[in-house]
């Protein structure tokens, strides 16, 4: 992920957020530096539809990212990317949240761990291989891989 330099990436915050904005950048230029991007699909979700299949509802297939998974914690299941190596607790009800905190006994060690948003809804979070405004209905076809 190229976020540039940590100054360039941390003068884009206000006041209240640089200290945690150079810790996001320290830990994600850290964890991505040798893996490889080519495999996250392209597009806003952390998958991408198939050219060829549908299931029963007809519904084209897909394909996830290879990065994306799940872990458990006090029997609670949550996404995880294990690109940025942090997950989510978005789509848990109140009792699992509870018992996700009771696991690593503080917030402030959960959210270390879980600190993303939208991850349990596959949308993706890395910031990789994104399309924009244009250039995303030019080339969202070329998101579809040519698999069955």
């Amino acid at each position: 992920m190229n976020l540039g330099t940590k100054e360039e990436y941390v003068s884009k915050f206000g006041e209240n957020r640089k200290e945690e904005a150079g810790k996001y950048w320290e830990h994600v230029t850290k964890v991505t530096k040798d893996k490889d991007v080519s495999i996250i699909p392209k597009g806003d979700y952390c998958y991408v539809f198939l050219k060829k299949g549908k299931n029963k509802y007809g519904i084209p297939k897909s394909k996830s990212c290879p990065y994306m998974s799940n872990r458990e914690y006090n029997g609670v299941v949550v996404s995880y990317c294990e690109y940025l190596e942090w997950g989510d607790l978005g789509g848990i009800t109140d009792e699992e949240y509870a018992k996700v905190l009771e696991y690593f006994g503080s917030e402030e060690k959960m959210e270390e761990i879980l600190p993303l948003f939208f991850l349990w809804d596959s949308c993706k979070e890395c910031g990789e291989n994104y399309y924009t405004g244009e250039e995303y209905d030019e080339k969202y076809g070329e998101a579809c891989l040519n698999e069955k």
